[in-house]
């Protein structure tokens, strides 16, 4: 279950945007679905300094049975013609239980972004994040539509 909440649809001035969201497998869900914040490339939960897949390898040590996450984002957007775009700031929080080790796992990423954004055609998202709890700078380029 996930919910998603936007100040404005309108790509101009300041917009904000919030997501949580919570999620419990059974015991019997195989670990390639299991759930796991990620960059967006992978999975829609948004833990930008943790992506899922690292140089072709699935972190496991990140995704279990339950998932409890949230972020939040302040985005700042221009528009010269059709094009449109943005700065944003950004901080994302998930904790992961009934892992592979059956502890419980929490993160906090925070960071800033850019946007581009063409009318009808999606937005490009560029975001560098830190992890604040178990460190580590990762910088992610996702297409949105």
């Amino acid at each position: 279950m996930s919910i998603a909440a936007l100040s404005s649809r309108a790509r101009s001035g300041f917009v904000y945007v919030v997501r949580a969201g919570a999620g419990k497998g059974t015991s019997s869900l195989p670990p390639l679905v299991w759930f796991a914040g990620d960059t967006g490339q992978t999975r829609d939960t948004l833990l930008r300094a943790h992506p899922l897949v690292d140089e072709g390898r699935l972190r496991v040590e990140q995704m279990g049975r339950r998932l409890v996450n949230a972020s939040g984002e302040a985005q700042r957007w221009w528009s010269r013609g059709l094009l449109r775009t943005a700065a944003a700031a950004f901080i994302d929080m998930a904790r992961v239980g009934n892992r592979l080790d059956s502890a419980t796992r929490g993160d906090v990423d925070a960071g800033v972004g850019f946007r581009v954004a063409v009318p009808g055609m999606g937005t490009v998202r560029t975001d560098v994040a830190s992890g604040l709890l178990h460190g580590g700078t990762r910088w992610s380029f996702v297409y949105e539509r």
